[in-house]
């Protein structure tokens, strides 16, 4: 790759930012498939471990815990908030501001219109099949 680019800067012909291109686009495929086998290495010594209630257990619990949480927001005078009560406020007003206001970029259509672009409608049948409980199998 290091090459390539000197070649690129050296000679910056189309052939050779095309070369560049499809070797940058194949390092970043390479490096998101690398992300992912470690992601993946990890879930399975999550599920090896399972609750067997050992400190990597817990250690994964408690960062996975800790991921799913918003222990802090701005309020609109751009303070940061910590207190779980004033965060849980903040984010209460801002949907409730949200709510019920107009967004001047939408545009409004008709029913008919979204039935118009619909490809796909459930049928009355199955509306009713999604409406029972949950039962076990």
């Amino acid at each position: 790759m290091e090459q390539d680019q000197m070649a690129t800067l050296n000679n910056p012909s189309d052939e050779c930012i095309e070369v560049e291109r499809k070797i940058s686009l194949e390092y970043m495929e390479l490096k998101k498939a690398e992300e992912l086998y470690y992601k993946q290495k990890s879930r399975v010594q999550v599920i090896k471990e399972g609750d067997s209630n050992t400190s990597f257990f817990h250690k994964m619990v408690k960062v996975m815990t800790q991921r799913q949480q918003i222990t802090r927001m701005m309020n609109e005078q751009g303070e940061m908030v910590t207190d779980i009560q004033q965060v849980g406020a903040i984010a209460v007003d801002f949907y409730t501001k949200l709510i019920g206001t107009e967004d001047p970029h939408m545009e409004h259509h008709s029913v008919k219109f979204y039935q118009g672009i619909l490809q796909h409608r459930l049928t009355t049948d199955d509306g009713a099949l999604l409406m029972q409980g949950i039962t076990r199998a």
